[in-house]
């Protein structure tokens, strides 16, 4: 399987991959906005069809991953966990020597073991209370 990780991600390709998952898409208008909004952008292509993708938003201390998503066909394969491994190397990249990042997300109830294997621990742990999240709709 020949897979490719690409910078860049259009609007379509963002909601077609949402779709494929049981996600809701986005106005396509809002899709640009946020992928031109992201620090760090990851597709990923198999045999030219894109299958996956990943963003991070950032302020540069600390980085927050959204949109982790694979196509159900390619799942359990290993290419989440490299997609992954792509955006940290990024953010490695982007960083000093000395330095140091935060690096968060949520995970979807059930995914948790996936990103343990990528580095990540669940919180709360030691350091930290719960995550929290708030929806604001209209």
């Amino acid at each position: 399987m020949d897979i490719q990780f690409e910078n860049s991600i259009t609007p379509k390709e963002y909601n077609d991959l949402r779709e494929k998952i049981g996600w809701k898409p986005h106005d396509l208008k809002r899709v640009e906005e946020a992928i031109k909004s992201s620090r760090f952008v990851k597709k990923v292509v198999v045999n030219h069809e894109t299958i996956g993708m990943a963003r991070v938003i950032s302020d540069g201390i600390y980085a927050f991953v959204v949109d982790v998503i694979i196509s159900p066909n390619y799942q359990n394969k290993g290419i989440g966990k490299k997609l992954m491994q792509e955006l940290l190397d990024e953010i490695e990249k982007s960083i000093k020597e000395g330095e140091a990042m935060s690096v968060n997300l949520v995970s979807m109830a059930g995914k948790e073991e996936f990103y343990e294997k990528c580095g990540f621990q669940r919180i709360p742990y030691e350091y930290t209370g719960y995550g929290m999240k708030k929806v604001v709709e209209k």
